[in-house]
């Protein structure tokens, strides 16, 4: 117990508490600390407490606010006792904003907002002592700021302290600097940006016209120092005389006027006595020079000459510190030669504005009396001075000539103000979609624009803490104290900051889930729930967002099951030799359980040596270890025991037919899943190689090294004969593809599309069911409920991994179903290019050629690196240069900057479905003259809503001699890849798709619709495949767009292409067409090639209001070929 004080003493951490209580006595005290009065306010709950053997009831409450960081204090709202105790903070509320005490290094450790309290020892307790330091809250703050006219930070902190502010405290100057900062008002009234100053001289430069002199001190002896104001010219002596008028004036004759141009006209000196006698200034009168004079006292008039005697006297110093025997008078012009010969007006130094030339140093240094040394001297002088000179220059220009914005870092999805020249204003904020050097490309509604970084500046978002519950500002009233009860019942809400396991499971999608459930919940991604707690927004808006995220997602998706979990796939890691994880317990059971799973599935028997052929067929093997997941909670050791197969003899023998499932095939899988609203899913087999259904078709025998015999229990003279394929064995893949194949088409009764063997679809009757992709043990899956019960017959055929729902990895790509309904998914690489890392310029070819085949692998879901990537591939080790690593790291900063960019998968209008095929090529842009192709196609629907099908970005495969000719090559490699495309898609929609190309090349557009001819007989085979193509309507329309407005621009050329930029963000392409052919209705019958018969009585890709009446080869100029 504590002697009653009047003085408030903090809280005393008490774990042996079950509630927080505070006395009477301490209530009081504390409502005194912050200047209000001793009444108590209305208790929530009256409760009784048991202490000393006594029971002491409720008298009411008293709110206090504990401080745990600058910008974060918790609010309770605390009962009180007629008992003298501190303030007890028991197990409730340290449990509700998981709190421990740490007694060994004396802290209050806040597990939530990571920072660790100091506490202190007293009375044999341990506490947290904030004395009168309570912290104003952010939306008190806010309130002053508003009521002062948003005066600056530093003037009302200076008010509350005049007045006497007990509150006003260093942290809440810093409170109030963050809380202008995010001010909305405050940021859109701020001043211009400040541009880049380049000064020229106010007036011609001119030797002699105005001379500044002044008297310093060196080695204890004055100095007459004499500096010309334009051009900065110096001359210094000693004065080895007193100090007089006529002294002066005689060593400026003999430095100045006697070797120069004679007398100044304008002579500008302080206020010294020895410069404002009569005697001087009638000499200066006798001259005919100009006295400027200086104020009392005021040096720092004399501008550069009062600069000029810092470096003087620096260089000075160390001339005499290197070179001790040289003389006082040699040193001093040493020391004066040098700063005449640095940077001085313009950049041009003093000696070659006077003199018009610069000074010759000698080769060698003749062998005479100190002449080495006084060279040596001069060269360091000079050297000392520059680096003065660029010192100073250098702060002068950060601190007059330098924007703010020049060393601004502004990545995507940042929001930004702009300020416009024309408003004179800040409008905004606007999102940052990408980069170029020192511009931004802006979302300006739903348009690029490109601004430079210097009209821009970071948007801070409002900081509105609200209640988790009610959405409005904490009060005292709102503060729940800790209930009473059971266990269950002291459970509070969860403050915000400490997400739960699904929202942490969620964290690499968290920006784009929280966008987008903030705007399906009606609410601002700027508001901030807050459970309790108070604290800066900016602090908590990527944890709120998850949260709000995870709770969209959930009444979505329904109850949360074990398979509905979304999975976090991060990079595995590869043990090397020598590796001490390699031996560690985790590793050592991996190691077990993979020779126990061999066992198991019966892949090996032992045999004896003696039992082994000659000619027997013996490979190497080993264990290769990884960690997957690593630096994370739920890291786990990795073993696979792997075959060394290039050492099989009959390896070059062996013929493959591995179906592998295409990366377009699995975005035909979410773009089909996207438009029939099914589900998405995955399953990964384990060990699926030793699962394969046939037994070995031939003898291989593998020898077990010493260190690895125990884990399959073989002794010396015995090997392994393989019945199963293991891995590392040629032909395992092949097996398992087998096994697989059949399973896929027997069991679940699919059928393989014509465009790849590894893709298959569920159609039985009216709308398919689902679709199956499979890439060796993994399988990507998207299909209705039917489909998803019956492809658990997979699960029960094949030892697998659970099925995972909504989220996951695929062939290292990351699947993400969005919040629905209606269900929309995106593909992203976002953590494989969080891995990723530049070269240095001197990088072997080697480590080149490894890092650009890891940078390919981002092809798979990021078109608009594929130009970029396509172009390191044709580096050979006899061209590779420092420019190929700088185009390299460009790329790969380029990556990073727009991680952001995903491909979207939205609903589409079934009915309106058709393809758009863009083709562009780049004539003669590679280093080998070789021109670069490059296509991409889409599926959209009438609304430009669309879907990235597939794409592709090479070389041109033959010498092209022609703009015309790149442009024909990228034609018929897009018709290709588009037209299997067609026939598979038909097959799953039961409707014809029209078929648009569009090109960026005119006489491209021309060949094909009218009919001329070219002059190359290279192309008329490719040309007369196209034109014929377009006469049947395998091609329904060919449009001409603008090269800006070519999506497969940015596939030719590398860099941001702002077409493709929009797709990727917004999954939306209305690029206009510049011109098309309004083409009649095929006369032919409308039944389609796979027996396909139109719902509609004709396709067409003209307009609809301009369907009918439009004869063939029309032509029309504006808007966009429709469907």
């Amino acid at each position: 117990m504590l002697a009653a004080k009047e003085k408030f003493q903090g809280a005393c951490l008490d774990t042996g508490a079950q509630h927080t209580v505070i006395g009477k006595p301490q209530a009081e005290a504390y409502r005194a600390s912050i200047g209000q009065a001793a009444d108590l306010e209305m208790a929530k709950e009256l409760r009784s407490y048991r202490l000393g053997g006594c029971t002491f009831d409720t008298l009411g409450a008293v709110s206090i606010r504990i401080p745990i960081a600058e910008d974060y204090f918790l609010p309770l709202f605390v009962n009180v006792i007629a008992l003298n105790v501190p303030f007890l903070l028991g197990l409730d509320i340290m449990d509700r904003y998981r709190m421990y005490v740490n007694n060994v290094t004396n802290h209050l450790v806040c597990v939530n907002e990571g920072v660790a309290v100091p506490v202190v020892r007293k009375y044999g307790h341990i506490y947290l002592d904030w004395g009168s330091d309570i912290l104003y809250t952010v939306s008190e703050l806010q309130r002053i700021h508003k009521h002062f006219y948003h005066a600056k930070p530093e003037r009302l902190y200076a008010l509350m302290r005049r007045s006497k502010d007990k509150e006003a405290t260093p942290g809440t100057l810093r409170q109030l600097e963050k809380v202008a900062e995010a001010c909305d008002v405050c940021q859109r009234l701020s001043k211009e940006p400040s541009r880049f100053r380049v000064a020229m001289p106010e007036e011609d430069l001119c030797f002699n016209r105005r001379v500044m002199i002044d008297l310093m001190t060196l080695e204890q002896t004055p100095v007459l120092h004499v500096v010309d104001r334009d051009t900065l010219f110096s001359a210094a002596t000693f004065l080895r005389d007193r100090v007089s008028s006529k002294s002066v004036w005689d060593a400026f004759l003999r430095i100045w006027v006697a070797v120069y141009a004679g007398y100044p006209e304008q002579l500008h000196a302080d206020q010294g006595t020895n410069l404002q006698s009569d005697e001087w200034k009638q000499m200066m009168r006798d001259a005919g020079i100009k006295p400027i004079d200086s104020g009392i006292e005021s040096h720092n008039s004399l501008g550069a000459g009062e600069r000029y005697h810092a470096m003087l006297r620096q260089i000075y110093r160390t001339v005499r510190m290197d070179h001790a025997s040289i003389p006082l008078d040699v040193a001093l012009a040493l020391a004066v030669w040098a700063m005449n010969q640095t940077a001085g007006p313009a950049g041009i130094s003093p000696q070659s504005l006077v003199l018009g030339v610069n000074p010759r140093m000698p080769v060698k240094p003749a062998n005479l009396p100190g002449h080495r040394e006084r060279c040596q001297a001069i060269a360091e002088a000079r050297a000392d001075m520059v680096k003065l000179v660029a010192q100073a220059r250098l702060s002068k220009a950060f601190r007059e000539r330098l924007p703010r914005a020049a060393e601004l870092e502004v990545g995507p999805g940042t929001r930004v103000l702009v300020f416009r020249e024309k408003s004179q204003k800040w409008e905004g904020p606007y999102m940052v979609e990408g980069s170029d050097g020192k511009l931004l490309w802006l979302n300006i509604k739903d348009q690029l624009k490109l601004f430079s970084i210097h009209q821009i500046k970071v948007y801070k978002p409002s900081i509105t803490p609200v209640s988790a519950t009610s959405g409005t500002e904490e009060t005292p009233a709102s503060h729940e104290s800790a209930p009473t009860g059971t266990a269950a019942a002291d459970a509070p809400p969860r403050i915000t900051g400490a997400p739960t396991p699904a929202v942490e499971a969620m964290a690499p999608n968290a920006t784009t889930t929280a966008n987008m459930s903030a705007v399906i919940n009606g609410t601002s991604p700027a508001a901030h729930n807050v459970s309790d707690g108070i604290s800066a927004a900016d602090a908590l808006v990527n944890s709120v967002g998850r949260r709000i995220g995870e709770v969209a997602r959930r009444e979505h998706r329904g109850s949360t099951t074990a398979d509905d979990q979304p999975s976090l796939t991060f990079i595995t890691e590869v043990l090397k030799p020598g590796d001490p994880r390699a031996t560690s317990e985790p590793m050592e059971l991996a190691k077990h359980a993979e020779a126990d799973g061999l066992k198991r599935r019966c892949v090996w028997e032992k045999v004896h040596k003696d039992d082994v052929p000659d000619n027997a067929n013996i490979l190497g093997a080993r264990f290769v270890l990884a960690i997957k997941q690593p630096n994370t909670p739920t890291e786990v050791a990795k073993a696979r025991y792997v075959a060394q197969g290039c050492g099989d003899r009959e390896k070059p023998f062996i013929v493959h037919n591995l179906s592998m499932l295409r990366q377009s095939s699995t975005k035909v899988i979410v773009s089909t899943s996207a438009v029939f609203g099914w589900r998405l899913f995955s399953h990964d087999v384990n060990q699926a190689y030793l699962q394969s259904k046939d037994a070995m078709a031939r003898d291989l025998y593998v020898k077990v090294r010493p260190r690895d015999a125990k884990y399959f229990g073989l002794r010396d003279n015995e090997l392994l004969r393989m019945l199963k394929p293991l891995y590392g064995v040629p032909e395992a893949g092949d097996y398992w593809d087998v096994t697989f194949v059949h399973h896929v088409k027997e069991d679940l009764v699919m059928d393989p599309l014509t465009g790849d063997p590894a893709l298959f679809l569920k159609k039985d009757a009216g709308d398919p069911d689902g679709m199956l992709g499979a890439y060796v043990d993994d399988s990507c899956m998207g299909g209705n409920q039917r489909f998803q019960d019956l492809t658990t017959a997979t699960l029960d055929k094949f030892e697998s991994k659970p099925r995972v729902y909504d989220d996951f990895t695929f062939i290292g790509v990351s699947v993400r179903t969005l919040p629905g309904p209606p269900r929309s998914f995106t593909l992203d690489q976002t953590l494989y290019i969080d891995a990723l890392s530049r070269l240095p310029l001197s990088v072997g070819f080697t480590d080149f050629v490894r890092a650009r085949a890891a940078f390919a692998w981002l092809a798979h879901g990021r078109p608009d690196l594929c130009c970029a990537i396509n172009r390191a591939a044709q580096v050979t080790e006899a061209l590779l240069s420092e420019r190929h690593v700088k185009e390299y790291n460009k790329a790969v900063k380029h990556a990073k900057s727009t991680r952001s960019l995903v491909l979207r998968y939205g609903p589409l209008e079934r009915a309106s479905l058709h393809l758009r095929v863009y083709a562009d090529a780049s004539f003669a842009s590679n280093d080998d003259m070789s021109s670069q192709l490059g296509f991409i196609v889409l599926l959209c629907d009438g609304a430009d809503q669309c879907h990235v099908l597939t794409y592709a970005s090479k070389k041109a495969r033959r010498v092209v001699q022609s703009i015309m000719a790149g442009e024909v090559y990228a034609f018929a490699d897009a018709f290709d890849a588009a037209y299997i495309l067609k026939h598979d898609l038909e097959r799953v929609y039961a409707q014809p798709l029209p078929f648009v190309m569009l090109t960026d090349s005119k006489q491209m557009f021309d060949v094909i619709t009218r009919a001329s001819h070219t002059t190359e007989k290279r192309l008329m085979i490719d040309v007369a495949a196209a034109r014929d193509a377009y006469n049947k309507h395998e091609i329904s329309n060919v449009g001409l767009v603008k090269s800006e407005h070519n999506i497969a621009d940015g596939l030719t050329k590398p860099g941001l292409c702002s077409a493709l930029n929009t797709v990727l963000r917004t999954g939306i392409d209305n690029n206009p067409v510049q011109q098309w052919i309004i083409r009649s209705n095929p006369a032919s019958n409308p039944t389609t090639s796979q027996g396909i018969t139109p719902k509609a009585p004709s396709v067409s890709a003209a307009p609809p209001s301009q369907q009918t009446a439009s004869p063939e080869q029309a032509r029309s100029d504006d808007g966009k070929p429709g469907v």
